[in-house]
Order: C-alpha cells, then structure tokens, then sequence
C-alpha cells in the first residue's frame, strides 16, 4: 500500500476520519495565521522604505571631494554602496506590500467561503467520498478473485 503510514496499517483517509473536524476548524482558522503574516509584511514594508530613504539622505548629507584622494575615492565607493543598498531595501519594501496585498486578497477569499460550508456538510461529503472509495476498493478486490 502506497499510501499508508509505515507501520499503521491504515490509509492516510483512514487516519483522517476521526480527525476531519479537528483539521477543518485548523484550516478555516488558517484565516487568522495569513493576517498576522500580512501585518508583518506591512510593517517590515514600512521600516524597509524608511530604512532606504534615511540611507540616502545620510549618504547626501556629506559634500563631494574635490581632490581624487585616497579618502575621496573610498568616500565614493561608500557612497555608491550605500545607493545600492537603499535601492535593494526600497525593492524589498515594494515587494514586502505585494505580497500583504495578495494575502489581503486571499484573506478575502476565505472569508466569503467561511459560512458556504459547515464542519458538517463537509464531514458528511467527506464520508461519502470516504464510503465511494472504500465501496471502489471492495469491487475492484471482488473481481480482482473472480478473475
């Protein structure tokens, strides 16, 4: 058997069936999980974009050297650093908000299939399915001996 747990003897939808209403109240409570991921990613997007921009304005604030000294060139080597840097936390930032956009969609989603479907409908189709497959298996043995 393929899929059973080594050891159990039982199939993976054997093992669910007592279990459905407990992984059906964990996954409709999922919704909760997916806000507190987007409302970190909200606040991470905010000190990334501010990180960026106190970095260039740090970067602005000290004058060109005239002179191509040793110190001048190292100035602009930290300088241009520091403009690649804030140019990689400014993408984070921006992909920091795509991402909580989308779980703001998929929030919205679950929320609107939340009442479609009760533990116990979905229980009783569960188990139907559950039956039908079990019902399958027997025939399909029963003429597997016949042959």
């Amino acid at each position: 058997m393929a899929d059973t747990k080594e050891g159990s003897g039982f199939t993976f939808a054997q093992q669910l069936w007592d279990c459905f209403p407990a992984v059906y109240t964990r996954v409709s409570r999922g919704r909760h999980d997916l806000k507190a991921v987007k409302a970190y990613l909200e606040v991470r997007a905010k000190l990334e974009l501010d990180y960026s921009k106190k970095l260039d304005a740090a970067a602005a604030t000290i004058a060109e050297f005239t002179e191509p000294t040793s110190l001048g060139r190292c100035w602009l080597s930290m300088r241009d650093g520091s403009s690649q840097i804030s140019k990689q936390h400014h993408a984070f930032s921006n992909l920091c908000s795509e991402l909580a956009k989308s779980l703001e969609v998929t929030i919205s989603e679950l929320k609107s299939q939340k009442g479609k479907v009760s533990v116990t409908q979905a229980s009783h189709a569960f188990g139907s399915c559950f039956l039908d497959a079990r019902q399958q298996r027997s025939l399909g043995k029963r003429s597997q001996h016949k042959a």
